[in-house]
């Protein structure tokens, strides 16, 4: 079987866990005999490293569901090809040549760089799919990518998946470099734009008169989805509150390598204990958290320590938990953004992970990955991490932004190696039972050939 994978990051290039997760199912569909080809973005390569800055926002309402980047806009390397294609992003059997573009409805979008790149993406998918000949498009994050291209899939005779592992379809639908042009620009221009529709509309041109078409209703809606799956009950049941169509795809939890983590390891029965965190350091991860919590415990004549890991996505909040680490000369180091290859080498070397995140989880692969290291969790449990983590089996559970009751948690763990003991047997034996990438393999794979044998 032949699969197209279509992606906005794929590693080495890339921010979080997702990514990874993209790769890992890449590599066991390769290892099962597969053939993949991946189509992402340029971010990273091409000289546009610096399209995403080390900020995010988080998305609108309040309540943070997604994060977005909130950078402006990249411009393209010096060498392209027609419509912006850069011609030598490809490497093997991954093509990094689509535009990656995030902006917030408020802001200015050119027509002439939006009819550039969206159709130019449009003809290099149509390009890729001519040259390769899929039985299967393979969709996952399509945040910042333009959205034309899932009304171009959803057009051709090859049957698509989703993999739903975030909000992108239905809660940054309006963040598209695309759609903000034509739907969401400020209240006064409304009539400018309903004309410049008609205008582009009314053009004979092809293929601007296909894009003037599409751009005249465009919605979350007009995407055509037959087959998906979702990495948490929790990603499956957000999407069903916003539409119960989506009720009926199924499960397919996230899986890791658990036996690139497991080792042989004592622990510790001294009343020492080196606390670890990994994941984005912005204030909806919670980190403060943490570092309130060691404060405490320092003042409490603890001996703790703690090590964070993870790209700075809010650089003030950033920079004011040094300010604290560094007024009150805590235990803290901050060792940046840690490659999935020496991560494990990370987790070896701390007894808990602290999993502080406020906002909700899609699915906590950082908690997989520290439970197969023997590590104890101490978490808050929201969004699709509960799905994972059980109170008082395999990790403790405290109140989100509470470090109050953090230090209460850690403190138990300290007062009593025989819990410590216990949770890290748990933990490592709960994650190889049932989310080794093996089973996910499995289940990826009977579900993308009961998909090929529908579609044919």
């Amino acid at each position: 079987m032949k699969i197209l994978v279509i992606s906005n990051f794929y590693p080495p290039y890339s921010f979080g866990g997702y990514e990874t997760l993209c790769r890992d199912i890449v590599n066991n569909l390769k290892f099962r005999g597969y053939e993949i080809q991946i189509l992402t973005s340029y971010f990273g390569v091409c000289s546009v490293r610096n399209i995403i800055e080390s900020s995010f926002r988080s998305a609108s309402g309040g309540q943070i569901r997604d994060s977005y980047p909130a950078s402006g806009t990249p411009s393209y390397p010096a060498s392209q090809g027609n419509y912006g294609i850069k011609k030598d992003c490809s490497e093997d059997n991954i093509h990094r040549v689509l535009s990656y573009r995030f902006k917030a409805p408020e802001s200015p979008v050119s027509l002439k760089e939006t009819i550039k790149r969206d159709i130019g993406d449009t003809l290099y998918l149509k390009r890729i799919i001519s040259d390769f000949n899929p039985d299967l498009l393979y969709v996952f994050d399509m945040a910042g990518l333009s959205k034309s291209l899932l009304l171009t899939m959803g057009e051709l005779d090859i049957p698509v998946v989703y993999h739903f592992s975030g909000g992108w379809l239905i809660f940054n639908w309006i963040i598209d470099n695309w759609l903000a042009y034509w739907k969401y620009n400020n209240p006064e221009n409304k009539i400018l734009i309903f004309i410049k529709q008609k205008i582009l509309g009314l053009l004979n041109k092809e293929p601007i008169k296909e894009y003037g078409k599409r751009i005249m209703s465009v919605n979350n809606e007009d995407v055509n989805i037959k087959y998906a799956y979702f990495v948490s009950a929790f990603v499956r049941e957000q999407h069903s509150q916003y539409n119960a169509f989506y009720n009926k795809f199924p499960v397919i939890y996230d899986g890791i390598e658990t036996k690139r983590f497991i080792r042989e390891r004592e622990m510790s029965r001294s009343s020492s204990m080196k606390l670890l965190y990994v994941g984005r350091i912005a204030s909806y991860k919670g980190v403060h958290t943490a570092v309130y919590a060691v404060a405490k415990l320092i003042q409490m004549k603890y001996n703790v320590s703690l090590s964070i890991a993870g790209p700075i996505i809010d650089k003030e909040y950033a920079e004011e938990l040094h300010k604290v680490v560094s007024e009150q000369n805590l235990p803290v180091k901050f060792l940046g953004q840690v490659d999935y290859k020496s991560i494990q080498d990370v987790y070896f070397q701390h007894d808990t992970l602290i999993f502080p995140s406020i906002c909700d989880e899609v699915f906590p692969r950082t908690v997989l990955e520290a439970m197969a290291s023997g590590l104890l969790v101490v978490a808050t449990g929201t969004g699709g991490s509960k799905e994972v983590l059980k109170d008082g089996e395999n990790c403790l559970l405290f109140k989100p932004d509470n470090p109050e009751d953090l230090v209460e948690k850690i403190e138990l763990l300290i007062k009593n190696p025989d819990v410590v003991e216990k949770f890290s047997k748990n933990g490592a034996k709960f994650v190889k039972e049932h989310f080794d990438v093996e089973i996910m393999g499995n289940k990826i794979e009977k579900y993308l050939k009961k998909v090929v044998t529908d579609g044919n």
